[in-house]
């Protein structure tokens, strides 16, 4: 017997292809009292999500759950209310892959960078809302302009949302993905509005974005 999901097909069917194959491997095996090989193909590509009570990733049973996965993507409601999609948070979300042995030590070294300055960014945001940008010093007024822009970097647009987007989505090699966060942190860009950086595939791409916003102001 073979069980697939064709990417055409909705999330909620795709997601039950795995469930589905081993319910038909224990009828088989039980009812059938045959003696099954079974094949997952591709297992890292299965996706289980997780219901997280009041969003509370410390509760016991969500916390638990983490602890036994080797890789977890967080979506974000507050990232989803800036327009940045797909609304993933960086702090949260976690891989046991990320190491320098695995990854290589640039990717890890950028990816530490990124949290380190979204942190920072995150403890400045009480501050902001309160007083303003204006009270912040110049150094920090520096990570928040650069984290905002890694925040929107970090936002994709999909080929599977086309259809509902309007927005034609891009593949986007890992090294361009490090080469862009690495030209954000280290000001490179300081430049270029903040939008140039959302939704777009490289860093070239969110350059030329970003000279065209600039023209149309001069105007």
């Amino acid at each position: 017997a073979l069980v697939f999901g064709q990417m055409n097909e909705a999330p909620g069917v795709r997601m039950r292809v795995a469930l589905s194959g081993l319910t038909m491997a224990e009828y088989f095996r039980d009812r059938e009292d045959k003696d099954i090989l079974f094949f997952i193909d591709n297992i890292f590509r299965f996706v289980q999500a997780v219901y997280v009570p009041a969003d509370d990733l410390t509760d016991p049973a969500p916390a638990t759950t983490f602890s036994h996965l080797d890789a977890t993507t967080v979506l974000s409601r507050k990232i989803a209310t800036l327009g940045i999609y797909p609304a993933v948070d960086p702090l949260e979300s976690t891989s046991r892959i990320l190491d320098p042995n695995i990854v290589g030590e640039e990717h890890y070294e950028t990816a530490q960078r990124v949290k380190n300055i979204l942190q920072k960014y995150n403890e400045l945001q009480d501050i902001i809302a309160i007083l303003g940008m204006d009270e912040l010093s110049d150094e920090d007024k520096l990570v928040v302009n650069r984290a905002r822009r890694v925040q929107r970097f970090l936002s994709q647009p999909f080929a599977v949302a086309a259809a509902f987007t309007g927005v034609p989505g891009v593949m986007i090699d890992i090294h361009d993905t490090i080469k862009g966060v690495k030209m954000i942190l280290d000001g490179e860009v300081d430049y270029l509005p903040e939008q140039a950086f959302l939704q777009v595939g490289t860093i070239e791409d969110a350059i030329k974005k970003g000279e065209a916003i600039l023209a149309a102001a001069k105007q």
